[in-house]
């Protein structure tokens, strides 16, 4: 059996931003909750290449990773802003996952 080299720590893992029209299809590897001030909650995932990387929550994708399967594959799609419904709130954005 080969080693391989471990070159990051697990709390090195970087953050992936997303943004309109950003995609990826990746294995979900866990979830975090209750991170930082905010209490949100952080998604780490795995590409098919191998490389690790973590996405914070939003309404939309938390709702739909509520009943995500660890272990499995996913396209998730940053599908834009949605409208602000009350005075004073963030637009919500539109972040969606799909089983591949």
């Amino acid at each position: 059996m080969t080693e391989k080299k471990v070159t990051k720590r697990l709390s090195d893992i970087p953050v992936r931003e997303l943004k309109k029209g950003d995609e990826f299809i990746a294995e979900y590897l866990r979830i975090e909750i209750d991170v930082g001030e905010n209490k949100s909650k952080l998604y780490t995932f795995k590409d098919n290449n191998g490389e690790m990387f973590k996405v914070w929550g939003c309404g939309s994708l938390d709702a739909d990773m509520a009943v995500a399967i660890i272990g499995q594959k996913y396209l998730v799609k940053h599908e834009g802003i949605g409208e602000v419904k009350m005075a004073g709130r963030r637009p919500p954005k539109k972040i969606y996952v799909y089983p591949m």
